[in-house]
Formats: C-alpha cells, structure tokens, sequence
C-alpha cells in the first residue's frame, strides 16, 4: 500500500504527466475548432447567412481572450485547479445552454459568452503552470500541450459530422456538454502547480528586465504579429469547411475528413514552432511563419492543383500557422519579458488573440456572403505578411 502510493505521487508530481493532463483538456477545448462543421447546419436551420452564423464563434474566441487576460491578472495566485474546475462547469453549461436554443442570439450568449470565458479560465491555467515544471524546453513543452487544442478537430470534427447527421444540432450541443461536465473536472483536479522550491529554482534562471512590456518596442512588434496572425488563422479555421462547399465544391463529408487533417497540422505545428523559438529565435520564426503565409495564400488564389488538392496545399499550412502562433506567443512572452509577471504579460499579449478573431470572423463573413473571390481574403494577407517580415526584420531585437 505504501509503495502504491509513493508511486502515485511520483506520477502526480511527474512534469510530464502535468503535460499529458493539459494535453487532454486542451482536446476538449478544442471543440471550438470544429465550429465549421456546425456552422453549415445553423446556417441551414436557423436560416442564416454566414456573416451571422459566425458570431457565435467570433464570440467565443473573444471572451476567450478577454478571460484570459482578466485571469493573468487577477486569478494567477488561485489554485489552478479551483480555476479550472470553474472554468469547466461554465465549458459544458455553455454547450448544454445551447442545446436549447433555436435562436443565433441566444446561442451567442450560450456558445459565445458562457463557453468562452469557461475555455479563457481553463485554457490559462496549463499556459501558466507548465512553464514552472521546465528550466529549458519551455516553448516545446507548452507546445505540445497546445497540440491537444489544434489536434481536437481530428476527433471532434468527425465525431460532430456523425452525431449531426445521427441526433441532429441540438442533441450533438448536449452531448458534448454532459462529456465535458464528467471530464474536464476531473482532469482539473489533479492539475496542479510544481513544489515550490522548483519554482524558486526556475524563477532564478529567468530573470529578466522588469520594464513594463507596453512601453517597450519588442511587445508592440510581438502583438501586432500575433493579431496577424490569429486573423488569418481564425478566418481560416472558422470558414474552412464553407469554403471548401461552396468554392471548391467538395463533398461535406469529404471535407469533415479534410479538416481532421488540418486539426493534424495545426497540432504539430505547435511543438514544432515552440521548439523554434528555443533554437531559432523570435525574430527568425516569425519570419518564417509570414513567408509559409504567404506561400499558402499564394497556392489557394492560382489553385496550381485540381481542386482537392489544391484546398489541402493552401489551408493546411494555414492551419498549421495558427497552431504556430499560439505555442510561439508564450514561448516569445517568456524569451522577451520577465518570468515573474509571465501571466499578466501573457494574458496581455492574448488579447490579440481576442482581435484577430473579431477582424477574422467579421471580414471573412463579409467576403463569403457578398459571394466575392477568395482573392479578397487573401490577397490583403500576403500584402500585410510581406510589410511584417520587413518591419520584423529590422527592428525586433536581433539577440531574441
């Protein structure tokens, strides 16, 4: 019995069973990815247009953000695991609300409201405690837990195509809503922070400048590329499967598969431009992640392949960009700022999160519903990638 146990807290206090914990409540999360395939059957049922269908989404991600901030700076001396079950009973109240409402409006407050700040609080619990458990590695290891948020649609997306087409809009909201009631607590309860002598050891090693990141240049060049950033990926991840039907007239179903590939990307993409900016820098990685922009918008406005082909070369990577930004905003919040304030400057930072999805959902809905080219979208995205490779280039920091 004793032996038992030991070997249980062995594991409790394991950093890399606090990764795996994050890992599966960031799948759960992730839901929110899989928001295309729900969004052609609330256009269908609630007789809607696009621009309207995505507010529920857009909603969603900005109380994500604004709730992030709000925790980073008020909540981060909390018991991560009081936030986080908190913040999952308002997960899956959200989604079950929803399950109720045949109204776009309600289903803003329900989807977009409640489920948003419920994803903001649990979602900045693992972002904040996983870099305590590392000295090193601290973008490949928020990376990977990330992967969970980005690798969800592999599952999620299939699985919510079938419950649709088997239970119908209302009950798919249910069930997902009952699940992350049973699940996400009890992850939440065994997340915990390191001991603390761990966290005075790590502390230490990453002191930085304790100067106020909104008065320094690296923040405003870190934000305005993170809002780039997230627009171009948001849009893409929320009109990813209304693009794929309506411009590149591909099969629902063949494209519900598709995004289980994207979610694939999005995932990797995380580890791999976390470990990145370890190695390479902030500056390089944001340079490389503007010119893959560029070179995937490129690909989806001259369609060089046949159709299919063509959606899979130009949205993947895209898809993979936004899973790029989302491991390098922390990793580069923590190259360029003090680890001390890492939530309140982190929290900071994701507010762009929050802007990218209002300028994303807004103006990609804009462009779907006037029945306008898909030059429209991305044509701007390469315009602006170029001039922030240029900008980044000179005058972010060369030593980060």
């Amino acid at each position: 019995m004793k032996n038992s146990l030991h070997f249980l807290t062995k594991i409790y206090n394991n950093r890399w069973f606090q990764v795996v914990l994050g890992f599966i409540a960031f799948i759960s999360l992730g839901t929110v990815y899989s928001y295309s395939i729900l969004r052609v059957e609330i256009q269908r049922e609630f007789q809607i247009g696009s621009t309207l269908s995505g507010l529920p989404y857009l909603t969603s991600l900005f109380f994500y953000a604004v709730t992030m901030f709000v925790s980073g700076r008020y909540f981060s001396d909390f018991k991560p695991s009081k936030v986080m079950v908190i913040g999952s009973l308002l997960v899956s109240t959200g989604w079950i609300l929803s399950s109720f409402t045949s109204s776009i409006y309600v289903l803003i407050l329900t989807y977009g409201v409640i489920m948003g700040i419920g994803v903001g609080l649990v979602y900045g619990i693992p972002v904040m405690v996983i870099p305590k458990w590392f000295d090193k590695h601290k973008g490949l290891a928020m990376g990977l837990v990330l992967g969970g948020f980005g690798l969800s649609p592999l599952l999620t997306s299939p699985i919510t195509q079938l419950f649709l087409d088997r239970f119908g809009l209302s009950d798919t909201f249910l069930i997902f809503g009952l699940v992350f009631m049973v699940l996400l607590p009890l992850i939440s309860i065994i997340f915990h922070n390191p001991p603390s002598n761990k966290v005075k050891i790590i502390v230490s090693i990453e002191k930085k400048n304790n100067t106020h990141i909104i008065k320094t240049k690296n923040f405003w060049l870190l934000y305005l590329n993170f809002i780039l950033g997230t627009t171009t990926g948001l849009m893409v991840i929320g009109t990813s499967s209304v693009i794929g039907v309506n411009y590149y007239q591909l099969e629902i179903h063949l494209v519900a598969f598709t995004i289980a590939f994207f979610a694939v990307m999005n995932a990797i993409g995380r580890p791999i431009f976390g470990y990145l900016n370890d190695h390479l820098g902030t500056k390089k990685t944001i340079v490389l992640i503007h010119l893959i922009t560029v070179i995937s918008s490129l690909i989806i406005i001259f369609q060089p392949f046949n159709q299919f082909a063509s959606f899979i070369t130009g949205f993947a990577p895209l898809w993979m960009m936004l899973g790029g930004w989302l491991a390098l905003a922390p990793a580069a919040t923590h190259s360029l700022f003090d680890d001390n304030d890492f939530s309140k400057n982190y929290g900071l930072v994701f507010t762009g999160y929050g802007l990218g999805a209002i300028i994303g959902v807004l103006f990609s809905g804009r462009i779907i519903d006037s029945n306008l080219s898909l030059e429209f979208l991305f044509i701007p995205i390469i315009v602006i990638s170029l001039i922030s490779i240029l900008i980044t280039s000179f005058l972010l920091k060369k030593n980060y």
